[in-house]
């Protein structure tokens, strides 16, 4: 989708490359005529700085506009389900495609919600990240207003959930940790202890059973003198006729 909003921002066939150190080529023109690829894109721009669908996604930044398209996918019948409402499982995925700046674009990308109940779940994430693109300190503005809403940053509410568990269970239940630093000295720690139990385990000496050791020494046998061997069985009587 981002691919798509891209190449609908310049015309072109824009094809995306992961390292940075790799010069990258021109790119050919799509094969439409120009006037209805900047139909699409003037349209696009309506969608929200004018009579559009999500004029919520308007940038604040001045002589900054962004271009996008609102879209919802349908999940289940609407007999089951009216997609905005109800059950998590059953609302609609809402889709949004964009580029920014409209006259000189140099972002595009797409935002999807997975049942988000429409897509008015995702271009108020397209406008902040676009916002944060152009404007940082605006953009972590609109990031704290949004956290203040939702209760907290993510790790205080991770926190909140967290003590809410413990306190359920009525137990203390170790924290999660709060830095990276503090995952790897927990993943170090478990690691060594793992080692030495190994240790431990490699050096303890199992004795196997005699008979399920090949290597081990045969039983004794004992020698029998030819006088203390019992004396043949007589031999049958021959029969004439």
């Amino acid at each position: 989708l981002a691919v798509m909003a891209s190449r609908l921002a310049t015309g072109r066939h824009v094809m995306p490359r992961l390292t940075l150190d790799t010069k990258p080529k021109g790119f050919d023109t799509i094969d439409f005529p120009s006037e209805h690829v900047e139909y699409v894109r003037q349209a696009m721009s309506d969608v929200v700085n004018g009579p559009g669908t999500a004029g919520r996604a308007r940038l604040p930044i001045k002589d900054v506009q962004i271009a996008g398209k609102t879209g919802t996918a349908q999940v289940v019948s609407l007999s089951i389900s009216n997609g905005r409402t109800g059950p998590w499982k059953y609302r609609d995925h809402g889709l949004f495609i964009f580029f920014a700046p409209f006259d000189n674009p140099r972002y595009a990308g797409a935002v999807v919600i997975e049942h988000g109940g429409g897509s008015g779940a995702a271009y108020p994430i397209a406008r902040d990240v676009t916002t944060f693109l152009f404007d940082p300190a605006k953009g972590m503005e609109a990031l704290t207003a949004l956290e203040k809403q939702l209760g907290g940053t993510a790790q205080q509410r991770l926190d909140a959930r967290y003590a809410t568990y413990a306190a359920e269970r009525g137990a203390e239940v170790r924290r999660p940790p709060r830095r990276d630093e503090e995952i790897f000295d927990r993943v170090e720690a478990e690691a060594r202890v793992a080692a030495t139990q190994t240790e431990a385990i490699a050096e303890d000496v199992i004795t196997p059973r005699a008979e399920a050791n090949p290597s081990a020494t045969p039983p004794a046998t004992t020698a029998v003198s030819p006088e203390q061997q019992p004396e043949p069985a007589p031999a049958p009587p021959e029969v004439s006729e």
